[in-house]
């Protein structure tokens, strides 16, 4: 997804999908590369952009939730043998995902917290990302089909298949429990 965000943002600047050259690396490797001017910019999660800016090490100038609407960036995945040989864990894992998000959703301290302590992201970071992820991820598991169709559209755009694929055959609903 990262390197189709960057071809997207590519393309709206008017650059074409192939205006910005990718160059595959992990987050810390491209920290180095770009200190060092190797490369000019990295596609990264917001928390570690920010937490670089806040060192002095880089600055953040695109948000790609502000420039790539309709896409939705926070699944969870199941193998088809799960789903198929353990339907009633996935069903308990979802009621618990949801009930997780219910309990991070009424405790903003706590949650940064432990956040803090996973990412080594500093309070004010991780009080941002919270503020701006939770509204992202769906508390109902269902997709939006806009967003369906520019995931779809994203497998065209990288050349990884010749046409849009039907998305109604890559997930489902069967396990979402109804409130």
């Amino acid at each position: 997804m990262t390197a189709w965000m960057t071809r997207e943002l590519a393309r709206q600047e008017g650059w074409g999908a192939e205006g910005i050259q990718l160059v595959p690396s992990a987050s810390g490797p491209a920290f180095a590369l770009l200190k060092t001017r190797d490369i000019d910019g990295i596609t990264t999660d917001l928390g570690s952009g920010l937490q670089a800016q806040k060192r002095g090490d880089a600055k953040v100038v695109v948000r790609f939730s502000e420039r790539v609407k309709n896409l939705t960036m926070y699944v969870i995945f199941a193998s088809e043998k799960m789903i198929a040989e353990h339907p009633d864990t996935v069903r308990r894992f979802l009621a618990a995902w949801f009930e997780t998000l219910d309990y991070v959703s009424a405790r903003k301290g706590e949650t940064l917290q432990v956040a803090r302590e996973v990412t080594n992201h500093d309070e004010d970071i991780v009080s941002e990302l919270y503020d701006l992820v939770l509204p992202l991820i769906s508390r109902t598991g269902r997709f939006e089909q806009r967003s369906l169709d520019t995931l779809a559209g994203s497998f065209v755009d990288l050349k990884l298949l010749p046409a849009k694929p039907d998305m109604s055959k890559t997930y489902t609903e069967q396990f979402l429990v109804l409130k």
